[in-house]
């Protein structure tokens, strides 16, 4: 820790390092909230040389019962089983590409307010996307995308708006229908996406589970780093 600490001071960072005892998730969570932190950090990995996804339980039970927003970094290189990433191969330019699903729900909004945050500090990229979600719309409602798009276009180009104004410099907007978590995971891969930001609790969603199984999905499956924020409770 203590060389850590120098490593980050010599950054210039202020650092306070801490060993508790005490179940480890709790006194985080504690922690952030007494000295209200903007943020926990947690690694993340991304696969190892099988194939399977590495998340630790750490990072599992944080982001189930976390107040405060939840940033789950992975590293660029996959790693073998057992072996764990340092942050020398985090890569350091990771709101180069940042994407932000929205259902439009409350906290969706309260996590784009972070986006507007991101825009003018020098994120080169932001893609705004809405998915309308077939399993809610098929097959009873499938004359009524046209209509539902029409509707959400103009919330994400709202949303543009203010993004351009609050000095981004590229921002884009995607409408998709098909499977939330699919869709989400896909636009990652194919625009090569370094930050997923999102809401855990959204339209829709039992209001008992913290975690929305999008968000779930997304913290588990996404190759980027993600950025998780929690509902006000």
């Amino acid at each position: 820790m203590e060389n850590r600490k120098k490593t980050l001071k010599d950054e210039g960072f202020d650092v306070e390092t801490k060993i508790l005892s005490g179940y480890s998730v709790k006194e985080i969570n504690r922690i952030a909230v007494d000295e209200d932190y903007s943020a926990i950090v947690v690694g993340a990995q991304r696969r190892s040389s099988q194939g399977e996804v590495f998340f630790s339980d750490l990072a599992y039970d944080l982001i189930y019962c976390s107040q405060k927003p939840i940033m789950l970094l992975r590293s660029g290189l996959d790693v073998k089983e057992g072996v764990s990433g340092g942050s020398e191969n985090v890569c350091c330019e990771i709101a180069n590409h940042v994407l932000f699903p929205t259902d439009f729900s409350d906290n969706a909004d309260l996590a784009f307010t972070y986006v507007m945050e991101m825009a003018p500090m020098g994120t080169k990229e932001i893609t705004l996307l809405h998915v309308q979600d077939k399993s809610r719309i098929s097959p009873y409602l499938e004359n009524r995308v046209e209509e539902f798009n029409k509707i959400d276009n103009a919330r994400l180009q709202s949303m543009k708006k203010l993004l351009v104004d609050k000095g981004a410099a590229r921002v884009q907007t995607v409408l998709k229908y098909g499977s939330p978590s699919v869709e989400i995971l896909n636009m990652v891969t194919d625009l090569d996406v370094q930050l997923v930001v999102m809401g855990t609790q959204g339209r829709g969603y039992v209001k008992e589970f913290f975690l929305g199984s999008v968000s779930h999905n997304v913290a588990r499956q996404s190759q980027s780093s993600v950025l998780l924020i929690p509902s006000r409770r």
